[in-house]
């Protein structure tokens, strides 16, 4: 359960965004990834381990995953500038 806690907590957000400060020709869209409760994220871990392993769910989730790793290295990124 630990795991599918821990990529359950990865995969669901619901986005908002942030610009920077740079001018409206060069602005970069950050998105702000969304924390959910832990009882919340539990209770998706739990709906994931019950889904097939070739469940087609798994395989967006997958996806999204990535999608949120980008939006997380892009806020690390705008903090540095």
């Amino acid at each position: 359960m630990l795991i599918s806690l821990g990529i359950v907590m990865i995969w669901l957000s619901s986005c908002e965004t942030k610009t920077t400060d740079l001018p409206p020709m060069v602005q970069i869209i950050c998105p702000r990834l969304i924390e959910y409760s832990p009882e919340l994220l539990a209770k998706a871990a739990d709906e994931v381990d019950a889904l097939p392993q070739n469940s087609a769910l798994v395989v967006l989730l997958n996806d999204y995953g990535g999608q949120r790793n980008r939006a997380r290295a892009c806020r690390v990124e705008d903090k540095q500038k």
